[in-house]
């Protein structure tokens, strides 16, 4: 979403209502729903780069072009960072999707996943969410993903659990929802504390307060003879 504040609060859900069953003339009982209130702030990240004012003239490539090109992709790596496992400091700069995670499964190993805990994961999302979710999943954790089997006919013998897209574009899907993978996500081989989750991400939002852009600072830093490029978004999650 676009806010155009400072901050912008949004509702998150916390209890639903209750509906039951009652007799004729029965009171009904109060079942007001709770929520909480969490504010997007515009967290500012940027990438400052100085260039010589020689380099600038004597370059044969359009040396501005290729530095938008730069911070487009510099700023996206920061952003995936930020939105999928929180940046280090959550006062300054998002959340973060597993830092919003309230309920996690352990596993036995720090550096392995089984059939069964895959399941128990799946499962411990409440069903209400999990009709329309989707996973979130390391590289490392999708390559030990990729070679399991169910036991269906035999252990190691049943089908896959993943489950390639059947159109281009489309995700490819585990346990039936779309799966996707993230460089950002904890690592298989070295134990990270999280290297995946499932969940309804319609409840994730991403707020942009001022779009991504690139700022030439022709005057500032004349005095050594550069031309500095600044990229600049504000955003949260």
């Amino acid at each position: 979403i676009d806010f155009g504040s400072t901050t912008h609060d949004i509702a998150v859900e916390k209890t639903l209502p209750v509906a039951s069953f009652v007799g004729e003339g029965s009171t009904i009982s109060d079942s007001t729903p709770t929520s909480e209130a969490i504010t997007l702030k515009g967290h500012k990240l940027t990438a400052l780069v100085k260039v010589s004012m020689e380099l600038m003239e004597d370059s044969r490539f359009d040396l501005a072009g290729q530095l938008s090109q730069q911070f487009a992709r510099c700023f996206s790596i920061s952003e995936e960072n930020a939105f999928i496992s929180g940046a280090s400091d959550a006062s300054t700069s998002p959340k973060g999707l597993f830092a919003g995670c309230t309920d996690g499964v352990q596993l036995a190993s720090g550096t392995a996943i089984t059939v069964e805990e895959l399941y128990i994961c799946f499962y411990a999302l409440p069903r209400q969410f999990r009709d329309q979710s989707s996973w979130v999943i390391s590289d490392s954790l999708a390559k030990e993903i990729r070679s399991m089997r169910n036991d269906e006919g035999g252990a190691g013998t049943g089908a896959f659990l993943w489950e390639p897209a059947f159109r281009e574009g489309e995700p490819d899907r585990l346990l039936g929802r779309p799966v996707f993978t993230s460089g950002s996500a904890g690592l298989m081989s070295t134990g990270d504390a999280d290297v995946g989750c499932i969940a309804d991400m319609s409840y994730y939002t991403i707020g942009d307060r001022s779009a991504f852009r690139v700022q030439r600072l022709n005057e500032l830093y004349m005095e050594k003879g550069q031309v500095a490029f600044m990229g600049i978004a504000r955003l949260d999650g």
